[in-house]
């Protein structure tokens, strides 16, 4: 139980929860800013490239790799994760179009051709290569030990595993 009195807000008797089930919590971080490559090689247990950071990973990678190394890190004992988006629509200019849209309203600016990081088209056109991206090696954060492929699968909504994230 805490209590905290803030300018804006006060709290009292919160408990937060479900506790996590790792011990110690992973800590996955994320960027292409320097000293986001820095924290990741410097003390994360995992990097998410983003989907737009995509083509760009293998240079990103050294990057972390490098500031593992210069703090006494393996680099390989950092996960790799990538975080891209997910659009179904049978037409896939649409598809495109609502992931263009939704890109610009979280992000502000579109980095490259999302689309071309992204899995947009029909169920079926998206099915195949999301079902290849679940028996890899690449994890996402939130697949936990005890908990299969396909019941994290089911929590990435519009997260997929990045095929692309191999350096």
């Amino acid at each position: 139980m805490s209590r905290t009195r803030a300018e804006f807000f006060n709290v009292q008797n919160l408990t937060l929860g479900p506790r996590p089930i790792q011990k110690p919590i992973p800590i996955f971080t994320g960027g292409s800013a320097e000293v986001a490559l820095k924290r990741a090689g410097t003390w994360a247990n995992g990097f998410i490239c983003g989907s737009s950071a995509i083509p760009e990973f293998s240079t990103t990678w050294e990057k972390i790799a490098q500031y593992a190394r210069a703090a006494g890190r393996n680099p390989n004992e950092i996960e790799k994760a990538g975080l891209t988006f997910m659009v179904i629509n049978d037409n896939t200019a649409k598809a495109v179009e609502t992931l263009n849209s939704y890109v610009m309203r979280y992000y502000g600016r579109l980095r490259g051709d999302v689309a071309s990081t992204s899995l947009v088209g029909s169920a079926a056109a998206v099915a195949g290569p999301y079902r290849s991206l679940l028996v890899q090696r690449t994890r996402h954060p939130d697949h936990r030990p005890g908990r299969s492929r396909s019941e994290t699968a089911g929590s990435l909504r519009r997260e997929k595993f990045c095929r692309n994230l191999k350096s």
